[in-house]
Formats: structure tokens, sequence, C-alpha cells
């Protein structure tokens, strides 16, 4: 009995992925016994959930789940019972976060002279990091057992695309549709803002986003027609 106790008071719990792989990643034991080690390398932090709430975050380093060294367990940890009710999730803090992104299919607006629909390509990039870890896991995560960058950044696709292509008519609209590439930076403004709300609802912070390109796909036959 005793053998079995102490087996229980040294079992570790840690993320050992290539850092290229997540950025979230759940630990497959969800209630850890008292006196588990939890190992946090440099790039991470682990996030201790229970019932889906945020409990607290555990900065890297080696904690061991006892209420003396973690006072805000203790609410957790029920008389008799050898184990706390817990998810732990590690997070990766060096991810990389920035993210192209392209119109895939021209937008189309309408050239105030002649009538005629110009097709508009664009691209660029965007910096995100994750702010809140708990509307990230509920929202996005959900039950799986890991995040990955590839994922959100498919996730995230549809709607940088969508609040581009709106951003992009509704300049052209304003103004003119050839004169657009000499207005990066209020576009890009434009589109960030429109992001900011949006993406927060999702724990995430959007840090920076860029039209690095916008011009009239010059292959397409309409611009053919207005050269003409």
């Amino acid at each position: 009995k005793l053998s079995n106790q102490l087996n229980k008071y040294m079992s570790v719990i840690k993320c050992d992925l290539p850092i290229d792989e997540y950025i979230v990643w759940r630990h497959p034991d969800s209630s850890p016994v008292y006196g588990s080690q939890v190992i946090i390398n440099q790039s991470q932090q682990a996030a201790l959930f229970s019932s889906g709430e945020l409990v607290t975050i555990l900065e890297p380093g080696a904690h061991t789940l006892e209420t003396a060294n973690i006072p805000i367990i203790n609410k957790f940890f029920q008389s008799g019972k050898e184990s706390f009710p817990f998810e732990i999730w590690f997070v990766n803090k060096t991810a990389s976060t920035n993210f192209n992104w392209g119109t895939k299919t021209p937008v189309q607006v309408r050239d105030k002279q002649f009538g005629l629909l110009v097709p508009i390509g664009s691209y660029g990039n965007y910096e995100l990091k994750i702010k809140d870890i708990q509307k990230f896991i509920l929202k996005l995560v959900g039950v799986s057992e890991s995040y990955s960058l590839d994922q959100l950044r498919k996730y995230l696709y549809p709607l940088i695309e969508r609040e581009s292509k709106d951003a992009i008519a509704e300049l052209a609209v304003a103004g003119d549709v050839f004169t657009l590439a000499t207005e990066l930076n209020e576009l890009s403004e434009i589109i960030r803002n429109n992001l900011l709300e949006k993406l927060s609802s999702y724990g995430i912070s959007l840090t920076d986003f860029y039209v690095q390109n916008i011009s009239v796909l010059s292959s397409d036959p309409t611009f053919e027609q207005i050269k003409k």
C-alpha cells in the first residue's frame, strides 16, 4: 500500500511534443493524483481547468499538485479523495502566429468610368497571440485533445478573407478602383479594426494586420476590355 502511494506521488505530468505541432495540448489524465508533479518547460505554460472553468495558470518550472504549493486548488480537493478533477492543458508560448492570407477568388468592383466589373486581388499577413486561454479552449478547441497552428490558420482563413473583401469593395466604391494600391495603410487599418472584436471573442488578440499588395488582375478579360 505504501509503495502504491509513493508511485502516485511520483507521477509526472508533462508535454514533450515538438513546439511546432501544437498551440494547446490536453494531458490525457483528467484526474491527476494529489502530489503529482507538473513539469513545464521554458516554452510553455500549463492551464488547469475544472468543469470548463480556468482554475490557474502555471508558469515554467516544476509544480507539485498540493494545496500548500498551489493554495487555490484547495477548494477542488475533496476530503478522502486522492485526486483532483482537473484537465491540464499545456500552452505553447513560442508558437509562430504570423499567418499569410490572400483572396482565393477576386473581388468584383464596378469601375465608375466604364461601368465594368473589375477583378481585384489582394494578399498580406497578420500576427496574433492567444490572450484569453479559457475562451480559446472553450470556443475553438472544445473536446479535442490538441489544437495546432495549422488548424487555427484554416479556421480563421474564411473570416480574414471575407472581412478583407468587404473592406476592399467599400473602399473601391468610395474612391477609384485603380488607385487602391496607394491606400494600403488605410485598408490595413480598416480590416484590422473590423477583425479585432471578432477575434477577441475567441480569446485571440490581433497584434497587427498588413495588406501587402492589391491590384487589378490584368489577365482577366474584363481588364482587357477596359484597356481597349
